[in-house]
């Protein structure tokens, strides 16, 4: 019996106000028969203000687990995604998960239904006799398909066709959110890639389980999801900050240091991703930022050890 651990990552947020939260509490309380699937439910904390801290201390200690375990850790700080997905992942590896074992990767403000798990329980006898390693349901903003996406170039997505559904031949991608991944293909990778502590994680996460052999398989199912970068204009600096080195960095992994095609590359973004953008909507304070970073990347080369 395949066994999911849903794992939802809260940023300044209280717990009763996150619609993932309150979405999967009222599908698994209406459709009891998914609660057998459910080993526990992982709420990670990257909040930093104490009084919500508290309220989701409080909150989640009145709700009873009888009927399912809530899991909740917090280091009192934002440690990103990828390290709080990897809490996640080591203490299931500590309790020596079988391969049924799946993480439902979840952030605070997705719409969760009864046939997201349906549709992924419905499927299970087709994951291990096709080395499955993703499993993800169509994720829709604002009438468009945002997950999964096709491979335009090495480091560009394209929409897919409507049609796309079941185990994919080629390399695909997509967003964490909503996704299942087993815990085994999590582990082959040494898990969750911290110098993407937000942006481009999924990216790279489907990208290195595909390459350790694993397959993706896209659901029927689809879930609604607001994306933070579906309008460029009103993304904060910081946060663009984060977005460039991460598409960088993800250049020069994908390059696997083929020098000609970094700086070919890197030019059309600086030149495109960035100034074009930027300029056209009049956030100049984006555009100082942004080419601190590109120059950063030209001369500096950091890279951190991988935890598992």
């Amino acid at each position: 019996m395949d066994t999911i651990n849903p794992t939802i990552v809260l940023y300044n947020q209280k717990i009763d106000k996150s619609i993932t939260f309150n979405t999967l509490f009222k599908t698994l309380k209406e459709n009891k028969e998914l609660i057998n699937h459910i080993n526990k439910i992982f709420v990670i904390d990257n909040s930093e203000n104490g009084d919500i801290i508290h309220h989701n201390k409080i909150y989640l200690k009145k709700i009873d687990d009888k009927v399912f375990k809530i899991l909740y850790l917090s280091e009192q700080k934002n440690i990103g995604i990828a390290r709080a997905y990897n809490s996640a992942v080591k203490i299931l590896d500590s309790e020596n998960c079988p391969e049924n074992h799946w993480i439902l990767l979840l952030d605070q403000d997705s719409t969760l239904t009864k046939e997201l798990f349906l549709g992924f329980l419905q499927k299970n006898k087709e994951y291990y006799n096709n080395n499955i390693g993703i499993v993800m349901p169509k994720v829709i903003c604002k009438k468009k398909i945002v997950s999964p996406l096709v491979i335009k170039t090495p480091f560009d997505f394209k929409e897919p066709p409507n049609k796309i559904k079941g185990i994919q031949q080629k390399r695909v991608t997509g967003i964490n959110s909503c996704s299942f991944i087993n815990l085994s293909a999590i582990k082959k990778i040494n898990g969750f890639n911290e110098d993407y502590p937000i942006d481009y994680l999924d990216h790279i996460t489907f990208l290195e389980v595909q390459n350790k052999g694993y397959r993706v398989y896209v659901l029927e199912t689809k879930i609604n999801h607001d994306l933070s970068f579906f309008d460029f204009s009103s993304v904060p600096l910081h946060r663009y900050k984060i977005y460039l080195e991460a598409r960088l960095n993800f250049i020069k992994e994908v390059s696997k240091n083929r020098k000609n095609l970094i700086w070919t590359t890197v030019l059309k973004d600086f030149l495109f991703l960035h100034c074009k953008r930027t300029i056209k909507n009049k956030m100049y304070k984006h555009f100082t930022c942004g080419n601190k970073v590109f120059m950063e990347f030209m001369f500096i080369n950091k890279k951190r050890k991988r935890n598992f």
